[in-house]
């Protein structure tokens, strides 16, 4: 007996508002999330270059990114318990998804910024088997 093949299930696709339909508050703590990606992403790119060639440019660029990425933090935190009383429940979904990253994403800077410190406290120099992936 051949097993019945079942009919293919119709794809779901959430309806998602283009940027153009969304509240300008939305629009505005999405960017900074997104900008918080940015800069987290910098900040991987930065110590990257501290770990292997021991910059001292590459660590204050991690400073500079976590302290942006606190200043990110804090943004959202201020702005997100208005903009969450004003937007419909999709939007708050992204909108607590907005936080959530900007969480996540400050922790990664200040992780970071930790390696940075300690590996510049460091009474030699990183072992270069030590900086590599």
């Amino acid at each position: 007996m051949t097993p019945k093949l079942l009919k293919p299930r119709t794809k779901f696709r959430a309806r998602r508002k283009s940027a153009a339909q969304r509240s300008p508050a939305t629009n505005s703590l999405t960017d900074l999330a997104l900008r918080a990606c940015l800069v987290a992403s910098d900040a991987a790119y930065n110590i990257k270059d501290f770990l292997a060639n021991g910059s001292r440019m590459a660590l204050l660029a991690v400073r500079d990114c976590e302290k942006e990425l606190d200043r990110i933090e804090s943004q959202i935190d201020e702005q997100l318990p208005k903009a969450i009383a004003e937007v419909s429940e999709p939007e708050a979904r992204e909108l607590l998804a907005c936080l959530r990253f900007s969480t996540d994403l400050e922790r990664i800077g200040d992780l970071l910024w930790g390696v940075g410190q300690r590996v510049h406290s460091l009474p030699t120099k990183l072992p270069a088997a030590d900086s590599q992936q």
